[in-house]
């Protein structure tokens, strides 16, 4: 017999794939690339960035329960890093039912609920590239103003000291 523990857990990895699945409709719906990891023990969504940042690919959407999350990931191959910022998909719902009010119609609800999400992850991206820009031209600008070579990035060219080690070894 099961005990209550077992069988939350494996009600949650139950319901995990039917939300994302759920949640790539609505992303895909909204103009996403979505690509679906849903099948197997690490079930989540990449969803590939639009317009694509220099330092990472997309991001990692998954669900830990009633939890939406996602994460940077730099290919969709690889492993997610950084902070987990979160999808909070309810909030966002009562949201839209607040500023529509209870009379709106359910399609309405959902077209909003769709483009607000696809919104949020946009906003995601436009703010990293925004902060990646701003990172680079910070480096630049912190080189010597007088001298505009500074700026240049030059390859370090050392010479190759391999061939005078000596070995007491040998």
């Amino acid at each position: 017999m099961k005990t209550f523990l077992e069988y939350q857990i494996h009600r949650i990895k139950q319901d995990n794939p039917k939300r994302l699945q759920t949640l790539k409709k609505c992303l895909v719906k909204s103009g996403l690339f979505v690509d679906d990891f849903t099948e197997g023990e690490d079930c989540h969504l990449f969803v590939t960035a639009m317009p694509s940042p220099q330092e990472f690919e997309g991001i990692r959407i998954y669900c830990l329960g009633n939890i939406c999350s996602y994460r940077v990931q730099k290919v969709k191959d690889t492993e997610p890093y950084g902070k987990a910022y979160l999808l909070d998909l309810q909030k966002t719902f009562d949201d839209i039912l607040e500023e529509k009010g209870m009379k709106a119609s359910n399609k309405d609800c959902v077209e909003a609920f769709i483009e607000r999400i696809g919104k949020e992850i946009r906003d995601f991206f436009a703010q990293s590239m925004k902060d990646e820009d701003e990172f680079y031209q910070s480096e630049i600008d912190a080189e010597d103003k007088s001298d505009p070579a500074s700026a240049m990035v030059l390859p370090a060219y050392t010479q190759d000291y391999s061939s005078s080690v000596y070995s007491t070894k040998n």
